[in-house]
C-alpha cells in the first residue's frame, strides 16, 4: 500500500462558481431588508463556510473512490482533505488536497493522471459533486449558518452528512 497526496477530483472552486458563497446563500429568501443582509454578509465567516464545503467535498469524494477498481484497495486518508485557496484567482482557483491508500505502484503523477482520467466524467458533468455540495448547502444551510458571533466568537454549522 501507498499513500499519495491527490488534488482536484472534486470541484470546490468558490470564486465565481457554482460554490461562490454570495451565489450559494445570497438568495436565502429569509433575508428580505437590506440592511439587515449588509449587517449579516459583515459577519459572514469564509473559514467556517470553506471547511463546511471541505467536509461535503469529502463525502462526495468517498463515494467516487468506491467507484475505482477494487483490486486496487483505495481508501481516503481520515482527516486528510483540505482546501488550497490560491493568493490571486487570476491563475487558478480553490482546490481540494486529500491522501489516499492504495494498492499501486504508480508514481505519485501517475496515479493524479490515472484520478484524472478515470472521474473525467464526474469533473464535467452538469450535475456532478459540486453540484451535489451546492444543492446541499442551498437546500440545508444559510447565510446565518456561516456567522461569526456578534461578540466575534464563532458558531459551528451542523455538518452532519
Amino acid at each position: 500500500m501507498r499513500t499519495y497526496e491527490i488534488w482536484g477530483v472534486i470541484n470546490v472552486n468558490m470564486y465565481n462558481s457554482l460554490l461562490s458563497s454570495e451565489f450559494t446563500l445570497e438568495t436565502d429568501a429569509d433575508i428580505e431588508m437590506d440592511a439587515e443582509r449588509e449587517r449579516l454578509w459583515k459577519r459572514f465567516d469564509i473559514k467556517k463556510y470553506t471547511a463546511f464545503i471541505c467536509e461535503r467535498a469529502v463525502i462526495e469524494l468517498k463515494v467516487l473512490l468506491k467507484q475505482l477498481p477494487s483490486n486496487m484497495r483505495v481508501r481516503y486518508v481520515e482527516g486528510s482533505a483540505e482546501i488550497y485557496s490560491p493568493p490571486y484567482y487570476n491563475y487558478g482557483g480553490d482546490e481540494l488536497i486529500f491522501k489516499i491508500r492504495a494498492l499501486s505502484h504508480r508514481s505519485r503523477k501517475g496515479m493524479q493522471r490515472y484520478l484524472d482520467r478515470f472521474f473525467m466524467d464526474e469533473w464535467n458533468a452538469e450535475f456532478g459533486p459540486d453540484y451535489r455540495i451546492y444543492e446541499y448547502i442551498r437546500e440545508n444551510m444559510g447565510l446565518e449558518d456561516f456567522l461569526t458571533e456578534e461578540d466575534g466568537h464563532v458558531q459551528s454549522p451542523d455538518m452532519e452528512g
